[in-house]
């Protein structure tokens, strides 16, 4: 009798959990918040759910009863489009809860929530990647009818061994449509998240692939250049979306891959790249023909020349700060044609023995964040001259330059004084410096855009950049990017000329700023320069835990400083 009440026992057991694997299974709306607004299909394989949405992403996750905790991937080459999430099914089964996250920034949640709208699915739209086949997607497809037109479809990959990234070339019979594509690989070479360049579009279109069988393997295609483009748009047919069903037909060669590659709009030194030296910021670069500048994690800036057959890019980099370690040259070099990662070095002013790693990947192949590279403009215009600075008229800027190298500058700022000085660049178009407040020793630099637009990046640092300004994350309550509130991107208007007297009446600020300081954080660390570039070696946080960070100012010094700042203000 015991026998048979623990197999009954077992039965239903069983009978409950296979009821609540099978409950995730089903088509669900997908209305988030910036969502295209189509429909979620999931399907479950034992533990295992995988599923698309709106033909633009797709998921894999592990179910555990009612949660299910995964990854998510969108289409195209671009930043910001993979993440994890975790969803919890309500009690009636009739829909879900959940969050989602950017892979960089865990910490940083956004509602994921959803109602079932059926219990059964489509397997076809749903897309199940088949993860236990040695194969992956690489190789020659097809799609089509004999005498009516067959597609071709190359596929091949960047490196054979890790399967990262993969590019390749498609013709459409029988109107003769060309395409090419690249982008990043998932699932040892068996999904991925590809930019496409076709010869029907002036601008590319985005895709993911998805590999659902040894030789059948299904593509979801958007015409728009980003998946924000697909807002709300999924009942648009206008920006038409295709899911087309592939089967393989033989082994692909490099030719066939890049037959079409003259299609890419893309030049190799465009798009956006990790900046690992800086935690999780990012270097975005645009290339204008040979020429290519850009700024790193809004912390430093580089300008450089394209040359040779392998694209080498060399010239120089400058960050935010005044004189040693803030900037230097560099010599980087795309690893592949596609340019899916780069490798070279950097080395720093003064300290010729003394060279730097310099490697990172590729996270977008388009043009779609080239404002982030703040190009400065290529007019015979410079920074100098008073700049509107804040909503109030008061609220201006004045940069003079002393001689050929250096400027300084005095400001107010919503009714706070400030003061800088530092190094010109790039024809005094660019320049990096040292800026003192009341309150605060800060390092920034300016990018002149166009003759009446420049912006001002400062980090409100006391001690000078010695870490990892862009930390990452791991917690929910760990903040990313901690310096946000001590950080900031400001946008300047050009007023009118200006003189030597605007631009030294808060110089007073320097000295009081530097003794308070001085007084207050030991800055020891300060000496060694090859820590003011983000250098790998340093594991020190961006702020000084330090006590002495918070001690008290003197009661006279205090006095003191209000007294002069009071004589600054009027």
């Amino acid at each position: 009798m015991k026998i048979i009440l623990f197999c009954v026992f077992l039965i239903v057991a069983f009978v409950v959990s296979s009821n609540q694997q099978l409950s995730w299974e089903g088509e669900w709306d997908d209305n988030r918040e910036d969502a295209a607004g189509g429909t979620l299909f999931t399907c479950v394989d034992g533990n295992k759910l995988q599923g698309t949405y709106s033909r633009i992403g797709y998921v894999v996750g592990d179910i555990n009863g009612r949660v299910v905790n995964g990854n998510w991937y969108e289409a195209g080459f671009n930043e910001l489009r993979t993440g994890g999430f975790r969803w919890t099914l309500n009690s009636e089964d009739i829909g879900f809860s959940g969050e989602w996250w950017y892979e960089d920034t865990p910490c940083y949640k956004f509602e994921w929530d959803a109602f079932r709208l059926e219990s059964s699915t489509d397997r076809t739209e749903c897309g199940v990647i088949d993860l236990e086949t040695t194969k992956s997607m690489e190789g020659h497809w097809e799609t089509g009818t004999e005498g009516f037109g067959v597609d071709d479809l190359y596929i091949c990959f960047d490196d054979d061994n890790n399967k990262e990234f993969a590019y390749g070339s498609y013709f459409i019979n029988p109107v003769g449509y060309q395409g090419y594509f690249t982008g990043p690989t998932h699932h040892d070479g068996k999904s991925g998240q590809i930019t496409v360049w076709d010869s029907r579009r002036s601008s590319e279109s985005i895709m993911i692939m998805k590999m659902v069988g040894e030789d059948e393997l299904h593509t979801y295609q958007w015409n728009v250049e980003n998946v924000s483009d697909a807002e709300g748009e999924y009942q648009d047919f206008s920006n038409t979306h295709t899911l087309t069903v592939w089967t393989r037909d033989s082994a692909s060669s490099e030719d066939q891959c890049r037959q079409y590659e003259n299609l890419s709009l893309m030049l190799p030194w465009t798009g956006v790249w990790t900046d690992s030296r800086n935690g999780v910021g990012r270097l975005y670069t645009c290339q204008n023909e040979d020429k290519v500048q850009g700024v790193y994690s809004e912390l430093g800036y580089i300008d450089g020349t394209v040359s040779g057959k392998n694209n080498k890019l060399k010239g120089k980099w400058f960050q935010s700060g005044k004189g040693a370690g803030t900037s230097g040259d560099f010599e980087i070099t795309p690893d592949s044609k596609d340019a899916f990662t780069f490798s070279g070095t950097y080395t720093i002013d003064g300290v010729p023995d003394k060279v730097f790693d310099w490697d990172e990947n590729r996270l977008d192949y388009t043009d779609y964040e080239a404002d982030q590279c703040y190009a400065v403009t290529d007019k015979g215009f410079s920074l100098e001259g008073q700049w509107q600075f804040g909503p109030n008229a008061e609220d201006v800027m004045d940069i003079c330059f002393d001689g050929s190298s250096n400027l300084e500058f005095s400001y107010t700022y919503f009714g706070q004084p400030g003061y800088g000085e530092g190094a010109i660049d790039l024809d005094g178009k660019a320049a990096h410096f040292d800026y003192f407040t009341s309150s605060v020793q800060g390092i920034g630099m300016f990018r002149l855009v166009n003759p009446t637009t420049m912006y001002f990046f400062n980090y409100n640092n006391p001690l000078g950049l010695t870490g990892t300004p862009w930390k990452p994350c791991t917690t929910n309550t760990e903040i990313n990017f901690s310096f946000q509130e001590n950080h900031d991107v400001i946008k300047l208007t050009y007023i009118a000329a200006t003189n030597k007297q605007n631009c030294e009446r808060n110089e007073l600020l320097e000295d009081i700023t530097q003794s308070i300081f001085t007084d207050s954080f030991d800055s020891s660390d300060d000496d060694d320069s090859s820590q003011r570039v983000g250098s790998p070696s340093s594991d020190d946080d961006f702020y000084s835990d330090d006590s002495s960070a918070n001690s008290l100012l003197t009661f006279s010094t205090c006095v003191m400083f209000l007294i002069i700042s009071l004589v600054i203000i009027f």
